[in-house]
């Protein structure tokens, strides 16, 4: 009974051809526009070794007591922070080899930012991001920042690390293979005939979850092996990368049905499961690079998302990720937690209808 169950719901989203539009589509589309957008910043990422700041520094400034410490901190960082009390400040960046120039006011710090070091200057406001997160724990003047690291990661190109970053995001998105089965067991009143049959409650939860996994993995899988052919994306640790992409799609699979069986209304599901998943991307760097994003370091780690992205694309320029094992603990974590109380959603619903 459960192989029936599974292929003919597997038949149903086969036939639902936009389905299978999104799935292979979607990826390549985003992958395509915003490998093009962004292909000139990550670029003049390419390359980047270490570079010199200069800044002015005024006597009431919040910056002015911890200023040995900071420089310190900026050089174990490979920036390297050079004071210039005088002059206009174009002139200083013009005759001198600033990449970029801060200026440490009273009540605020400005960062000149130069078009041909556009990803220094954004380097130099992540780390003055984390400075400043650091001065309002601080007690006087005891302030250290030896644990202050600039959060970047090796050369990648702009194809490379969308094409990773959506090849998760669409993943993520499987929820939407459940609605042809929803949607047709509701028509077809299929749970009044689940109610005198003898297929048991675990049965019937497979019976839509590993079609939505095949489904996901025939999809995405498919729009993998064509991007990557299209954009040349580089992927490495190939072991590791499909274990973690394997785990994102049972993980997926089961956040998503627990939503289906959680909610009556399929709109419900869809909008929940949707708002889940963007909120998760956006946190993770699905849309904007996490190398780039402002968002604070303790909310990025919430988000599965952030992992997996992070962790692969670390594979594919280096070969290795420290978050190889965060991930795998996140995601088997969430699809041992999302299938059991899929189970216990699926049983209670049973005995609702019953």
């Amino acid at each position: 009974m459960l192989h029936t169950l599974i292929k003919n719901n597997l038949k149903l989203m086969l036939r639902s051809k936009w389905i299978l539009v999104l799935m292979i589509g979607g990826p390549i589309l985003i992958i395509a526009v915003l490998g093009s957008v962004f292909d000139d910043l990550m670029k003049s990422y390419e390359g980047l070794d270490e570079f010199m700041a200069g800044y002015r520094l005024e006597d009431e400034s919040a910056f002015s007591p911890y200023m040995q410490e900071v420089k310190r901190a900026a050089e174990d960082n490979g920036v390297t922070f050079v004071e210039y009390e005088s002059g206009d400040i174009e002139d200083i960046i013009a005759k001198n080899d600033c990449a970029v120039f801060i200026d440490f006011q009273a009540e605020a710090y400005i960062i000149y930012q130069i078009q041909e070091h556009e990803t220094e200057s954004h380097i130099a406001e992540y780390f003055l991001n984390g400075v400043s997160a650091s001065m309002l724990g601080a007690d006087g003047a005891d302030l250290r920042l030896d644990v202050v690291q600039l959060d970047i990661i090796p050369n990648i190109e702009s194809e490379d690390y969308y094409g990773i970053a959506y090849t998760i995001y669409f993943i993520w998105c499987s929820f939407v293979c459940l609605t042809a089965v929803i949607t047709s067991e509701r028509k077809g009143k299929a749970n009044q005939k689940y109610k005198i049959s003898l297929i048991s409650n675990i049965s019937l939860y497979l019976g839509k979850a590993i079609p939505c996994a095949l489904m996901t993995v025939i999809g995405v899988g498919t729009s993998t092996l064509l991007s990557t052919y299209l954009f040349q994306i580089k992927w490495g640790n190939y072991p590791m990368t499909i274990l973690i992409l394997l785990l994102t799609v049972l993980a997926s699979t089961v956040m998503g049905l627990f939503f289906c069986l959680l909610f009556r209304s399929l709109t419900y599901s869809i909008c929940t499961s949707f708002m889940v998943t963007w909120v998760a991307g956006f946190v993770g760097g699905s849309f904007e690079t996490y190398i780039y994003s402002t968002i604070d370091q303790s909310v990025k780690v919430l988000s599965p998302i952030y992992h997996a992205t992070r962790a692969l694309t670390e594979y594919s320029v280096q070969g290795h990720s420290e978050y190889t094992r965060s991930t795998i603990i996140y995601l088997t974590g969430l699809m041992v937690i999302f299938a059991l109380l899929g189970i216990g959603m699926n049983k209670l619903r049973k005995e609702e209808e019953a």
